[in-house]
Formats: C-alpha cells, structure tokens, sequence
C-alpha cells in the first residue's frame, strides 16, 4: 500500500490503486487533507485521509465530473459538494463523526434509566414506550471536548460518567466546532 500524506491530491491522472482497511482496492481515489481540488480531477470514489493515514468515504457515487469549484476537503474532516444536476439540492454538507457503540443491558435495566427513557423529553431511540427489548437502543451526542456535556447528560449520573469515561478511554478530545461524538446504547443479552 502506497504511504499516503497528509494534504496530498491525487488527480484522477496520478491515481494509483490504494487499498482500504479491508483490503478493498479502489483504482479511482481521491485523496484530500483541504482543498480545492486541481481542476483535472474528476470524482469517481472520493476519500478523505484522516491525520491517521484511515481512508474514509467521501462521496460514493456514480462517476460524476464535478467542477473543482464545487469540491472542497477541510482538514481531512468535512467536505462540501454541489451538484447541479440533482434538482433541488444546490449544497451537499457531510461531515465524518466520530462515535462508540456500547452494550449496556444493566443501564437498561436500571429502573431510573428507564423512568429517564420513558419521560417526555424527545430522545433519539428506537423504543417506542412499553417493553425494553433489543430494539430499544438510544443514540446519545457527548461534546467532542469530552468535557462531560451532552444532549442526555440529564440521565442517571452513573450512566452519563459511565458514556463520558468510555468516550475518554477510546477516543482523544476534539477540538470546538467539530461534530458531537456519537454514542449508541444497545441492550443486547447474547
């Protein structure tokens, strides 16, 4: 696998084979840190290079010449795309988020959770009310500062200093302006 830099563009001209984390092959890569992207690029599969040398999937589309006006990679985590041929949609955001997945049965069964799941505040979750079963899993958003805010820090505290440790055991502090981290809690037994 070619050693990938950070900054470096890779126009479709100079594209070689890189090789994701699956060992999947892509012949049509490009390959950003910030842009704009030099004008004989052409998007097939676009990926973005984080500090870590990881690529991420940009945009995974058919191939699409876009103008490198229109194609912009802020510093290997967000990148803006417009395109003109999509009707109603002048500007595409997307940003990479970063996020854990925790299996948490014993918060589900902890009666204030559960009272927290319940009550009326909106969360984001699959449980619809009634029963807790496999399929009540709840997204919660931790400030990438890890600094313990968040938008269900009104949980159990045991919970929420449980999700904030576990942010700061598998992931390094972010910095302001970037994407909340992303913490899904399941309830699976098995």
């Amino acid at each position: 696998m070619m050693s990938l830099q950070q900054n470096h563009i890779c126009p479709l001209k100079d594209a070689r084979r890189f090789d994701d984390e699956f060992g999947r092959g892509y012949d049509h890569a490009l390959l950003a840190d910030r842009g704009p992207v030099p004008a004989d690029c052409w998007v097939h599969d676009a990926w973005i290079v984080t500090a870590a040398g990881k690529l991420h999937p940009g945009l995974n589309t058919a191939p699409v010449p876009v103008r490198p006006e229109d194609l912009f990679v802020e510093a290997g985590r967000r990148f803006s795309c417009r395109f003109p041929h999509f009707e109603g949609t002048a500007h595409m955001d997307a940003q990479l988020s970063r996020g854990l997945i925790l299996n948490v049965p014993h918060f589900f069964a902890n009666p204030e959770f559960r009272t927290w799941l319940e009550a009326d505040r909106p969360k984001f979750t699959w449980h619809r009310g009634g029963h807790i079963d496999e399929w009540s899993d709840v997204v919660v958003l931790v400030d990438p500062g890890l600094n313990g805010e968040g938008s269900d820090s009104d949980m159990p505290a045991e919970c929420w200093e449980t999700i904030v440790a576990l942010c700061r055991e598998h992931l390094v502090a972010g910095r302001a302006g970037e994407p909340h981290v992303m913490v899904r809690l399941t309830n699976l037994t098995d």
